[in-house]
């Protein structure tokens, strides 16, 4: 009975609830509610670059917004610093404005120790590992080495962080010498057992022959030898002298054309001129390249190699210029047009393997003839093609002539290229072709024409005395 009471109380109070005619008429509001949610604050742009409040040091001019946190400027580098609007003189780094704050590492070697090392060098220096490219710090210790016998190197990436005069990387040199121990020497039987020493005997391992010297030089020692005066006996035997091996051909890599790296090396690129490097020895075979050095060096044969970016060589063709007496770079400077025009360079030798894949569809390794450069014909230009390309010589606008650095519309007589018929390779094609129609290399192509799965890598080789160049199962450089 408790519960059913209980119930009815429940309905009658919602029923009291969603009557609006119970409720009691609203005298006390004056207006409407708003129309739409808040605004948000508006955003704080005062810098330049419209990151709100910010904070710039005075004595570096270094500008951060109100919040930042990380490495400081120019010779505070390997300190961290935070813009704090609140900041007091804790830790603040010498020159620090009112609103940063940092910790106080000095960012060069000297913070290890006050003396520079008066021998002992070091240098910043490329090395190629596995392929890639590592920058080093290289240490080169000496013995007459005067402030200490321990050292420390480092290298300081801004100028400002190295003490007035002394190298970005430096060593600094403390603790005890070896040589200057109490009783400190070294004798010649320290140095080598194969020795005999004073007195100088017949020594049937060391000395049969009993030949021997005496040493008497007092010079600079740093006290690290016993041995002035002493009389030495040698070890003496025959030594065949090994027949000296032919000397390894010197190739120099000027070029190499990647048709699918996203770079272009269309005709009108000045990239072919040599004036500039274009991207690095660590991939130098993996995209496309050029060497300003290789360029400047006297070239009387020049190589052609294609790779499929693996370093491993597939073909070769090797051509001697007819001009001798240029650099790599003035052959790339010259141009040749016309019915008559004379091949840059005769071809002395090749390895085009049997079965070497698509031959058929390569513009230098599927032709023959001799080599051209710079070859332009009415708005059309190939930097390098064979004299047996389909389609050569012509002065007409056939869109023919296939190789390495093509154009199909520009105004190539004085290098000129385009946008839209630009291409890196353009496949050999034994009929005639026009703009979209022609098949091409990869993907480095102008918007107006048709990429292609098949891509290979071409590398350009200079020497100035090679008639030939190592191919089958070698590494390419």
């Amino acid at each position: 009975m408790k519960f059913s009471v209980a119930l009815l109380a429940l309905a009658t109070a919602a029923d009291v609830r969603s009557n609006i005619d119970a409720q009691a008429t609203q005298t006390d509001r004056e207006a409407a509610p708003t129309a739409r949610p808040t605004a948000f604050p508006t955003k704080d742009t005062a810098s330049a670059e419209g990151f709100g409040t910010t904070c710039t040091d005075a004595t570096t001019g270094f500008s951060k917004p109100v919040g930042w946190v990380g490495p400081g400027p120019a010779q505070y580098y390997c300190n961290v610093w935070k813009f704090d609007v609140a900041a007091s003189t804790f830790a603040k780094s010498e020159g620090i404005g009112a609103s940063f704050k940092g910790s106080q590492r000095v960012c060069s070697i000297e913070e290890r120790s006050e003396k520079f090392c008066s021998h002992v060098t070091c240098e910043r220096v490329e090395v190629i590992q596995n392929g890639e490219s590592r920058m080093v710090i290289q240490v080169t210790s000496d013995h007459k080495e005067t402030k200490g016998g321990n050292h420390k190197c480092g290298y300081a990436r801004h100028s400002a962080a190295s003490s007035a005069g002394r190298p970005a990387c430096d060593c600094v040199c403390d603790g005890a010498r070896a040589q200057d121990a109490a009783g400190f020497a070294r004798t010649l039987s320290e140095i080598t057992k194969d020795l005999t020493i004073t007195p100088v005997s017949i020594d049937t391992r060391n000395n049969a022959n009993n030949l021997h010297s005496k040493h008497s030089n007092l010079d600079y020692n740093e006290n690290d030898h016993t041995y002035a005066g002493e009389e030495i006996g040698h070890h003496h035997s025959l030594i065949e002298t090994a027949p000296t091996p032919a000397p390894v051909p010197v190739w120099t890599l000027a070029i190499n054309v990647n048709p699918s790296d996203g770079h272009s090396m269309g005709y009108g690129s000045p990239d072919w001129f040599g004036d500039a490097n274009v991207g690095t020895a660590a991939t130098a075979l993996s995209a496309d390249y050029v060497s300003t050095a290789a360029y400047a060096e006297a070239s009387k044969y020049v190589a052609i190699v294609r790779h499929s970016g693996s370093s491993s060589c597939e073909a070769v063709k090797v051509f001697k210029w007819a001009d001798e007496t240029k650099t790599f770079k003035n052959h790339l400077a010259t141009q040749s047009t016309g019915m008559a025009a004379t091949p840059a360079a005769t071809l002395v030798s090749e390895y085009v393997p049997a079965g070497l894949k698509d031959v058929t569809k390569d513009p230098i390794f599927g032709n023959s003839g001799d080599l051209q450069v710079n070859y332009w014909y009415s708005n059309n230009g190939v930097r390098m093609c064979l004299t047996g390309a389909y389609g050569y010589p012509t002065t007409g606008n056939t869109d023919d002539i296939h190789g390495l650095g093509n154009e199909f519309g520009a105004g190539t007589s004085s290098f000129g290229g385009s946008s839209s018929y630009e291409h890196d390779v353009a496949q050999r094609y034994n009929q005639d072709c026009h703009g979209a129609s022609c098949p091409l290399m990869g993907t480095d192509v102008g918007s107006s024409l048709n990429p292609s799965s098949v891509s290979y890598q071409y590398a350009v080789y200079t020497s100035d005395s090679e008639t030939t160049f190592a191919c089958e199962g070698k590494t390419l450089y």
